[in-house]
């Protein structure tokens, strides 16, 4: 570990009254990637063609990630979170060619599902927030997986301000 702490370990005791889970904290780098204007286009398509939208991203989304080394937490509607649990700068670089190949991605998507896309009159593009830092992660409730801390919250954040800075 790059801080020189070693990741930590614990049971939780009384999940969801009868289940014991193991938490892990450490330094993690964390992805959210978010779909751009998915409520526009959520209003305009009908869920047939969304769901081929979001699918597709959804498959590219795992492909890159996959290939670049990451763990994809979790699907949260049109967004993503991912993580990577070695901070390093291998591991570094890997993550930001993942943030590149995710918004490069969008315009692929943006091509093969052109007819749907121009029924909704928007384009397909999505915001990507990075960030490093020690979180915990593991069971927190029964059969719920998920990273917590303020460096999650904080990858948000940064995704977010994507759409106030149209980059």
């Amino acid at each position: 570990d790059q801080d020189g702490e070693p990741p930590t370990e614990r049971p939780i005791d009384e999940l969801g009254g009868s289940t014991i889970a193991l938490i892990r904290s450490q330094p993690l780098i964390v992805l959210v990637s978010d779909v751009a204007g998915f409520t526009t286009l959520s209003e305009r398509l009908p869920p047939d063609d969304l769901a081929q939208v979001i699918g597709a991203w959804y498959a590219r989304c795992e492909e890159i990630l996959g290939r670049r080394g990451a763990t994809v937490d979790k699907f949260i509607g049109d967004c993503v979170l991912a993580y990577w649990t070695k901070v390093n700068p291998e591991t570094v670089g890997a993550a930001v060619h993942a943030a590149r190949e995710l918004i490069d991605a969008c315009s692929q998507i943006d091509t093969d599902k052109s007819d749907i896309l121009q029924m909704a009159e928007r384009n397909f593009h999505a915001g990507v927030g990075l960030h490093t830092g020690k979180v915990a992660y593991g069971g927190m409730s029964q059969g719920e997986f998920t990273l917590v801390g303020d460096p999650v919250n904080l990858t948000f954040r940064v995704e977010a301000l994507t759409r106030e800075l149209g980059h």
